[in-house]
């Protein structure tokens, strides 16, 4: 458990650091999970739940973020643009956090099958 946990956290900081080049943004979650399993799992299995902490530790400060921003343009001032906005974060954060929990976790399923491959 310790070592998916330490897999997802080193899949999240290679996804925030890929994400930053133009051209791999988009696989990005899948290169950082392969990356956090490759690294401190053994088989496939366990890269699963490096994918799935990964996807957990990511959904908590999104959807905090996109709470704040929702709220903050809800209570702007214009009424109907700010629930607009509002409905709009809340869609395109669901979007980016299916993305990366979709391909985070294949990229570390794929990355602890590479690793147990290593090992035979």
């Amino acid at each position: 458990m310790k070592k998916e946990i330490k897999g997802a956290f080193i899949a999240i900081l290679s996804t925030l650091i890929l994400y930053t080049i133009p051209g791999i943004d988009f696989i990005a979650p899948f290169a950082g999970g392969f990356i956090g399993s490759y690294f401190t799992v053994s088989n496939s299995s366990e890269g699963f739940s490096v994918g799935f902490w990964m996807t957990i530790i990511m959904i908590i400060p999104s959807i905090l973020l996109a709470a704040l921003v929702a709220i903050g343009l809800i209570y702007s001032g214009m009424v109907f643009l700010g629930y607009l906005g509002a409905f709009s974060i809340i869609i395109i954060t669901l979007i980016l956090l299916t993305h990366i929990a979709i391909l985070g976790t294949i990229g570390s399923i794929l990355g602890g099958w590479f690793n147990s491959r290593q090992a035979s």
